[in-house]
């Protein structure tokens, strides 16, 4: 028995000393890189036209016949092709929703945001980043010859004032209104400018608070509207269906006044006190005197930015774009993919020649969020993004999927046809730094309607051109 002990316990000894098993080694992976800085590109600055625009008279600049002043800066034309074409200052539609609408170049200005849905048109001249003289109507039948007339009398905005013996029409509704906010010791909000005449928000401790200028021809005595009380010595009425005050700031040429509302989802009531306060701020705002035209140049001459989107950036719909700033691209199917990897900029410098052979009007960016090279182009019917990937599944069911070799390399197209999309994925053979196989370069593409035929369908045609893409670039690094 203590032999056996005795055995026992040298056995176990034995396996407490002994040294383990080798560990095989760790597959090898590549490293990420830190990409080299890269300088910010400036963004450009926009135009000071707010009080340009507030102290001028639309009617003069449309020049008709049949106009109509219905707001300081609303003016309605009636022309032979339609019922009338409505005009007024206001802020440009978001780029992203301008991105797929048409531009077009009228008497040597652009024109954008062409909307022809829902059986009316809408069209915009910018004059800003921000601000636009926006055209709307039934049809688009003569909105091109107003829009001349525009163009041509913005080239001398001082001569297209309100005239100086009516009140003074030149003022914003949503810088009175801040302003006003401010003055009476209330918290200013984010404020909606539906356009220069209709400014909302909503403020604190008042709830939804809207300001509109208009003209009309009487004050609004009777129905729901009776005299409340004076005001910095005007005579306000107040709508007995809520907090709604109304009052003139004067006669303008037809007998009509130069009204203005303001309106507050008050509940409870706003104190009398309180409501004169903020209504005594207002007319002070509203009194000051008209700014002085600073602006010369309100229209943007084709080609030239009219947003702060730099370079190519401006046919690339986020915001998180910048343009491509060329970088070396290293030597070597492994330097070569692990850096662009880490760095968009040595993507789109490894793809730019390949991309340019088959879509010569692709100008390449950096999409800041996603980490890609993205190639766009003016008239927005295909977009391509290069990248470099451990798997090639977009999330999305491909409706076709093939495989086949590309300079040597295999790699699988997919098609996603409901998508308008198509993506090739070779395999560069360099292993991934996450131990998930090895690394893909690939472009895909998305393709949609060229942007002044917002009604034809996207043309997936030219995913042919990805095959000898991806090989131009295969065989220029990956060889």
């Amino acid at each position: 028995m203590r032999v056996l002990v005795l055995v026992l316990a040298l056995l176990l000894v034995a396996a407490c000393t002994s040294d383990p098993a080798p560990t095989p080694p760790p597959p090898t992976r590549t490293q990420r890189p830190t990409p080299a800085p890269h300088p910010p590109v400036p963004r450009a600055k926009d135009r000071d036209v707010l009080a340009t625009l507030a102290g001028l008279d639309l009617c003069a600049l449309v020049k008709g016949e049949n106009v109509t002043l219905w707001g300081p800066h609303r003016c309605t034309l009636a022309t032979p092709a339609s019922d009338a074409i409505q005009v007024s200052f206001g802020e440009r539609t978001d780029r992203i929703e301008r991105f797929a609408l048409p531009v077009e170049v009228v008497a040597g200005a652009k024109v954008d945001a062409i909307d022809e849905k829902h059986g009316h048109c809408s069209m915009e001249l910018p004059v800003s980043f921000t601000y636009a003289v926006v055209f709307f109507s039934d049809t688009c039948a003569g909105m091109d010859d107003v829009i001349a007339t525009v163009v041509a009398r913005l080239a001398a905005p001082g001569k297209v004032r309100h005239r100086a013996d009516q009140p003074d029409m030149s003022k914003d509704a949503c810088a009175v209104l801040a302003g006003a906010l401010t003055d009476a010791a209330h918290p200013t909000p984010e404020l909606h400018r539906v356009n220069l005449d209709v400014c909302s928000g909503d403020v604190p401790h008042l709830g939804k608070t809207t300001l509109e200028q208009y003209l009309q021809r009487a004050p609004p005595d009777g129905q729901f509207w009776t005299k409340w009380a004076v005001v910095a010595g005007k005579q306000v009425y107040k709508n007995s269906r809520g907090c709604r005050w109304e009052w003139s700031e004067g006669g303008y040429a037809d007998g009509r006044d130069r009204t203005v509302i303001l309106g507050i989802d008050c509940a409870p009531e706003l104190p009398d006190d309180q409501a004169k306060k903020l209504l005594s701020a207002i007319m002070t705002r509203l009194g000051t005197a008209q700014s002085p035209v600073k602006a010369t140049k309100l229209t943007y001459a084709p080609g030239e930015p009219d947003e702060p989107n730099p370079g190519a950036c401006v046919d690339f719909q986020p915001d998180a774009c910048e343009p491509f700033q060329p970088t070396p691209v290293p030597a070597g199917a492994g330097p070569a993919t692990v850096m662009a990897q880490a760095d968009s900029h040595v993507l789109c410098a490894a793809a730019v020649d390949a991309v340019r052979g088959q879509f010569p009007q692709a100008r390449p960016v950096v999409d800041t969020q996603q980490l890609a090279c993205v190639f766009v182009q003016p008239d927005h019917a295909v977009e391509l993004t290069v990248d470099v990937l451990t798997s090639n599944d977009s999330g999305y069911r491909p409706t076709t999927v093939r495989k086949l070799t590309v300079a040597g390399r295999s790699a699988e197209y997919r098609e996603y046809a409901d998508r308008a999309m198509a993506s090739l994925c070779v395999d560069s053979g360099v292993p991934s730094q996450y131990g998930t196989g090895t690394l893909l370069w690939c472009v895909t593409a998305t393709f949609r309607a060229p942007r002044n035929t917002p009604t034809a369908e996207p043309d997936l045609r030219a995913a042919a051109r990805l095959e000898p893409l991806l090989a131009g670039l295969v065989a220029k690094y990956l060889a």
